[in-house]
């Protein structure tokens, strides 16, 4: 049986008759004769327009048009990997909260080639199957869908899986745009289950859209209904190409691949390896999300902090095999293997670890931000286990809190490193990475000498939190803002009162801040790397957009 058609989302080096390699997806050289042609009687455009619940990466995967099984994997992997899917990783789609997909498709009329033709540089090499295949690869771009897509995600963060499904049930359905009176219904049903909204937004083709605050659920709406009208009104120049259909290149009188047959199994290798991602990204979303909201969750039951922890690192190092699987099999089909078999040749077990179930949440703990907010940190709960309370922010924002602490007793006169002033015991605010690995802040600290107050940048899950430089303070309260700009802190300051604020000392010898690219949000924390316990109490931050 020789190689089925594919399907792909669209990237930029990918034209009609350009040669893709199966595996990896890459462009090659123009393998065909680029005459492509729409259907006869292809008629108007195509609009759907609808919104439904998401529970998994990869129903997120089909609303973003990235078919795990139509794609045979090359979507997952690779060249082949759009811009799609990493939106797929930064959405985090998972299990505690419900999620929304707002989605739009428009479709022009299809252009495919019709009669497929090697081009003549092509046929020259066509006796030489490995020759061919290392310059035209073995399929080739034959079919494009042309139009747009808009795909709005909206987590919703509620009590329990009962009010998730009241809340589902409210939202969604078909829609042609969304009237005043539909967003008002929509925006007026969230409020009613007290559900915390975040949303953020994907589009290949229409106007382009700046999201201004997003956590306002009816500018996702309106956003919507401004890519509609514009793709409706004006479709021919806003549409572009965001799917091709591969074609295998025998069809054109292309040499069969010389090594056909383990293609296929590697093929196989990949599909597996992209429903396993898929899986994995699920389980390592959960796990970052009751880590990220510990405060949120029953821990009087099974499971503990410490294990949320370690099986996030096991589904970390799970997920990694799989993508070095993965590889293997793009870059040398003769030894693909599958995860379990790859794992072994490594001296490793696949999977590392069992699923953990999640605990249940505090029905105290989930609602609207509250004014006062106490973190008790005990001794020794740095670097797992540390109390922290997390809020959603956009990528450039400026916010401020005011801070009472309670450090305990002294400090060790020993306690530190030389060249670095390394305080045993914070409470302060800053943001934190996605990948929960990092922080970066500004922090009231207690130090051998007394109190002060600096900027803070470190390592979770290992014991390497630095600060430097701190300005001394009286007291037991402060005024502290972070100043971020595209996930970066640019600036630290405090206040005694609230009005006037001084900026802290900004050298700091390591830097760790969430690398640009990577989701942030703001966390309120206090840690002790002493037996000593600290108190901190904070009011709910002020967060303005900048």
């Amino acid at each position: 049986m020789g190689l089925l058609a594919i399907r792909l989302p669209h990237i930029a080096s990918y034209d009609f008759g350009v040669g893709v390699d199966r595996l990896s997806g890459t462009a090659m050289n123009q393998a065909v004769v680029a005459k492509p042609s729409p259907p006869t009687q292809a008629g108007g455009i195509r609009m759907s327009f609808d919104v439904t619940r998401i529970k998994t990466s990869e129903d997120l995967q089909k609303k973003l048009g990235i078919d795990v099984e139509a794609s045979a994997g090359c979507a997952t992997f690779g060249a082949g990997a759009s811009a799609r899917f990493g939106f797929v990783n930064e959405t985090k789609v998972q299990s505690a909260c419900l999620f929304m997909a707002v989605t739009s498709v428009v479709r022009l009329a299809d252009l495919s080639i019709d009669h497929a033709v090697l081009t003549d540089p092509a046929k020259e090499v066509n006796a030489r199957p490995d020759v061919f295949s290392a310059r035209y690869g073995d399929m080739f771009c034959r079919a494009c869908s042309r139009g747009g897509i808009f795909v709005g995600v909206l987590r919703l963060e509620v009590q329990d899986a009962r009010e998730a499904t009241e809340l589902e049930a409210e939202l969604q359905g078909s829609y042609g745009a969304f009237s005043a009176e539909a967003k008002t219904t929509f925006t007026s049903s969230i409020e009613k289950h007290n559900a915390r909204a975040h949303f953020t937004l994907y589009t290949e083709g229409g106007p382009e859209l700046d999201i201004d605050d997003p956590f306002d659920p009816e500018e996702l709406l309106d956003h919507a209904n401004d890519w509609q009208k514009a793709m409706r009104d004006e479709a021919e120049e806003n549409a572009v190409p965001y799917e091709w259909t591969l074609s295998p290149l025998t069809i054109a009188e292309g040499p069969t691949p010389p090594n056909a047959a383990q293609l296929q199994h590697a093929q196989d290798v990949l599909l597996f390896c992209a429903h396993e991602r898929s899986d994995l990204l699920d389980k390592l979303n959960g796990y970052n999300w009751v880590n990220d909201h510990a405060e949120e969750y029953d821990w009087t039951g099974e499971v503990a902090l410490e294990q949320i922890w370690q099986a996030l690192v096991n589904t970390q190092d799970d997920l990694d095999l799989v993508s070095q699987c993965a590889s293997r099999a793009i870059n040398d089909p003769t030894s693909a293997v599958m995860p379990a078999q790859f794992a072994a040749s490594q001296s490793k077990i696949y999977p590392s670890t069992v699923a953990l179930a999640l605990p249940q949440k505090n029905p105290a703990a989930v609602g609207p931000p509250v004014d006062d907010l106490t973190l008790t940190a005990d001794g020794r709960s740095f670097p797992i286990g540390f109390p922290v309370t997390h809020r959603d922010v956009p990528d450039s924002f400026e916010a401020t809190t005011q801070v009472t602490v309670d450090f305990g007793g002294p400090v060790a006169a020993d306690f530190g490193n030389v060249g670095i002033t390394r305080s045993p015991r914070h409470v302060g605010i800053g943001i934190v990475s996605s990948e929960n690995n990092s922080l970066s802040g500004v922090a009231m600290q207690i130090e051998a000498d007394g109190r002060k107050v600096g900027r803070v940048s470190g390592s979770i899950g290992v014991d390497r939190m630095f600060s430097a430089q701190a300005t001394p303070f009286f007291g037991d309260v402060l005024h502290l803002k972070i100043r971020v700009k595209n996930r970066h802190v640019i600036g630290t300051l405090f206040s005694l009162d609230g009005q006037e604020f001084m900026p802290t000392a900004s050298k700091i010898m390591v830097s760790r801040n969430p690398r640009l690219g990577s989701p942030c949000r703001l966390a309120l924390f206090a840690y002790s790397m002493d037996d000593s316990q600290v108190v901190a109490h904070f009011t709910e931050p002020t967060i303005t957009p900048l």
